[in-house]
């Protein structure tokens, strides 16, 4: 299959590169620069491009199958509104995507969103990140008609190797547990997947999933401290990483929302509200859609270990689109 894969290097998307030039496709992607830490493989072309501006209906010649990878997540703090923003980034532009690749004759597509709004709908009315994942889904799918077949993969945190020089939390993990600073880590935890894994069952769902299939993906719950801990041990680093008191968590958000919107900016997270959630253990059973899609499990620490031993300046570990 020929596939086009938006936001092929990012890690999610570079991974289901990978992946896909494994099981024998041809791969093109478009991203707005070239990766410069490697040689494209023969199976790989690239094409440049920006899915936020204008008209990519030509990137589609000769594609039978799209991932779209990319996406805007959390971080981003644009100035205005955020609801905006999101709905713009996140729901608009990937629906007219698909309905470009639809008319371009692409038969099958793999719509990569995140997991917040699946585990924990009672976020979706006050964040407008979480918002524009939870509406995309439904947008996107009902911007195709019968011709593309689309699934949608729902990632939880995501440990791996990619080429992102911004600053992030398995950089800064990486930095952390080799210097000589004490460890302390945020109370509560979450589930995470290995950027292998996630990538494993990306490329599944593009070659057999069923239209309107949705795969919530994870593999293990872990806590913030544990996590660290990991890290840590990765790096050869002993001792104990203490808790973070939730009062200094929830007091360092308010102040930075304020912050923001004395500048005019606002977050895709309400943050005074956010750091309440975030404090606690969000945990699901990924056991559901790895039995579906037969990705590895059991990763996580393999993954941390590559993270670690790596050049400190190419470890990413981020949120959903990604």
């Amino acid at each position: 299959m020929n596939v086009l894969v938006i936001g092929g290097t990012g890690l999610i998307g570079w991974h289901a590169v990978l992946e896909l030039c494994t099981r024998g496709h041809q791969v093109r992607i478009l991203a707005r620069r070239p990766p410069q830490e490697i040689a494209l493989h023969d199976e790989i072309t690239y094409v440049s491009g920006d899915y936020l501006q204008g008209d990519l209906s030509s990137a589609f010649d000769g594609i039978e199958g799209i991932i779209f990878a990319a996406g805007t997540d959390y971080r981003q703090v644009p100035r205005g509104s955020a609801w905006d923003f999101f709905r713009r980034t996140n729901v608009e532009i990937p629906a007219s995507l698909f309905q470009q690749a639809e008319k371009a004759g692409v038969q099958r597509g793999v719509f990569v969103t995140s997991y917040y709004h699946v585990v924990a709908p009672e976020l979706i009315p006050d964040h407008p990140y979480i918002h524009s994942r939870a509406e995309s889904e439904e947008v996107a799918l009902n911007a195709c008609g019968r011709g593309l077949n689309l699934s949608i993969i729902q990632p939880s945190w995501v440990i791996g190797l990619g080429f992102a020089r911004h600053l992030s939390l398995s950089g800064t993990y990486t930095k952390w547990v080799h210097s000589f600073a004490p460890l302390f880590g945020s109370p509560g935890g979450t589930n995470f997947v290995a950027a292998t894994s996630l990538a494993h069952a990306i490329v599944t769902a593009l070659e057999s999933g069923k239209h309107g299939d949705r795969f919530l993906i994870g593999d293990e719950n872990i806590l913030w401290t544990d996590l660290l801990e990991r890290f840590a041990h990765a790096a050869g680093r002993q001792g104990k990483v203490h808790t973070i008191p939730k009062g200094l968590i929830h007091g360092s958000a308010t102040t930075t929302a304020l912050f923001l919107r004395l500048l005019g900016y606002e977050s895709g997270l309400e943050l005074h509200k956010w750091s309440r959630f975030f404090t606690k253990e969000l945990y699901f059973d990924p056991s559901p859609a790895q039995q579906v899609l037969k990705y590895p499990i059991g990763k996580i620490n393999q993954s941390i270990a590559k993270v670690v031993g790596r050049n400190q300046t190419n470890a990413v570990l981020h949120s959903s689109v990604t």
